[in-house]
């Protein structure tokens, strides 16, 4: 018995491991709940100086309003949010949908913690997304969805 309680003491006194990369995304599109987890082999940060620059990329989504992926990325330059673009895509029945900070997409970054090469963050996103040609370029928002999601998740250095 006395060896259970060593073994037990042992285990406490192991420092607890670093989050693990991944997260999840989760909100609605045109008021349908969508669910989605973070792809941490496709998610990744920067740092140069006081710039922070993010890039999100989920899984396949579960849902009934949208089954396909989400991308996100931002920049955070002190404690201002910009260069924020999402991008919907992956259905094969429907075109890819975008959304930027020119089509009036925000980005409140609630946390964002470094810590040996891992970001933990977390945040709130609100766009109208809609079709584009060009990849993002223009944005037709004239049949324009409502996205608002939430993020929160760890995600690996670019640098790493």
């Amino acid at each position: 018995m006395k060896w259970i309680s060593a073994f037990a003491l042992a285990i406490l006194a192991v420092p607890a491991l670093a989050q693990e990369p991944g997260g999840a995304v989760t909100g609605t599109l045109n008021g349908t709940p969508v669910t989605c987890q973070i792809w941490p082999m496709q998610s990744d940060y920067s740092s140069f100086g006081n710039t922070l620059g993010v890039s999100l990329m989920t899984n396949r989504c579960e849902g009934d309003a949208y089954q396909g992926q989400i991308a996100l990325s931002f920049e955070r330059t002190g404690e201002t949010i910009g260069a924020v673009e999402i991008r919907l895509f992956g259905l094969v029945d429907s075109p890819n949908r975008y959304g930027n900070t020119d089509t009036g997409a925000t980005l409140e970054l609630l946390s964002a913690s470094e810590d040996g090469g891992l970001l933990s963050l977390s945040g709130t996103v609100s766009a109208q997304v809609g079709a584009s040609d060009d990849r993002g370029r223009t944005i037709d928002l004239s049949a324009a969805q409502d996205l608002e999601i939430s993020f929160s998740g760890v995600i690996e250095s670019l640098d790493r």
